[in-house]
């Protein structure tokens, strides 16, 4: 028998609260929170929860390839916020601060973009646009040599599978 509905959301709310007390440290705890508060219409306290985790450093798990620090995420939530708001300048500082650290985040700078496009910075904002929608190619490994290195040649290198051809 499982909690669900107002109990499911008092019982992560308390987690939450508990963990932010306990580990005020850990980013993430904070970038939760900071969501279940938007989700409850409690906008401020989200802002709040963003700030302080964009000013944590602790991590429970390593961000993975293609994840941005929790601190990170935290300073482009709130600024997707400011920006609803109307704060350009305060959402401006937030995406400078979080794209100066993770420039790779591509929606990040399409979103910038947009606002500095609302505020009629178009130089910067198609700046933003560009970064965005950059694609660098993929670089490939090298795959592992087979067990008879002498018969290895360029084309199975680009190729590895041309190999197994029929």
């Amino acid at each position: 028998n499982g909690l669900g509905g107002e109990q499911a959301n008092l019982a992560v709310e308390q987690t939450l609260q508990s963990l932010v007390k306990e580990h005020p440290e850990y980013a993430e705890f904070w970038l939760e929170l900071g969501y279940l508060r938007v989700d409850q219409n409690r906008v401020d306290e989200a802002l709040d929860c963003y700030a302080r985790a964009a000013s944590g450093r602790g991590i429970i798990v390593a961000p993975q390839h293609g994840t941005v620090h929790p601190s990170i995420q935290a300073r482009i939530n709130a600024a997707r916020i400011l920006t609803e708001r109307g704060d350009f300048a305060a959402a401006g500082r937030e995406y400078d601060v979080a794209l100066a650290i993770a420039n790779g985040q591509s929606m990040a700078h399409i979103e910038y973009g947009l606002l500095l496009r609302k505020d009629g910075e178009t130089d910067k904002a198609l700046a933003h646009f560009a970064a965005g929608t950059a694609y660098d190619w993929p670089s490939w490994p090298v795959p592992k040599a087979g067990r008879d290195v002498t018969k290895l040649s360029f084309p199975n290198l680009v190729r590895p599978s041309a190999q197994f051809a029929i």
